[in-house]
C-alpha cells in the first residue's frame, strides 16, 4: 500500500486487506470532517463581517492621569 501525504511517499508494504480498508475509511472520514469543518467557520465568518471589528461588550475606560517627573520613566512619549 501506498500512502501520498503532504508531497510525501509512505510505503507499506506487510498490510492486511483488512488494515488497508481501516486505512482508507479513516482518511476518508478525516478529509470530509475537514472540509465540514472549513465551510462552518466560513459560515461563522460570513455571518460576522458586517459587525464592527472594535465593538466590545463593555464600554472602554480612559484614565486622566498626568505623570509626574518621579514616575517619568514610566511614560512612553519623550
Amino acid at each position: 500500500m501506498k500512502i501520498f501525504y503532504d508531497g510525501e511517499v509512505i510505503v507499506l508494504d506487510d498490510i492486511s486487506d483488512e488494515k488497508a480498508k481501516d486505512i482508507m475509511v479513516f482518511s476518508t472520514n478525516n478529509y470530509a470532517a475537514f472540509i465540514w469543518m472549513k465551510a462552518s467557520l466560513h459560515r461563522f465568518l460570513e455571518k460576522r463581517k458586517n459587525r464592527a471589528p472594535y465593538q466590545t461588550t463593555y464600554p472602554a475606560t480612559t484614565i486622566n492621569k498626568t505623570i509626574d517627573k518621579s514616575m517619568a520613566w514610566l511614560s512612553l512619549t519623550p
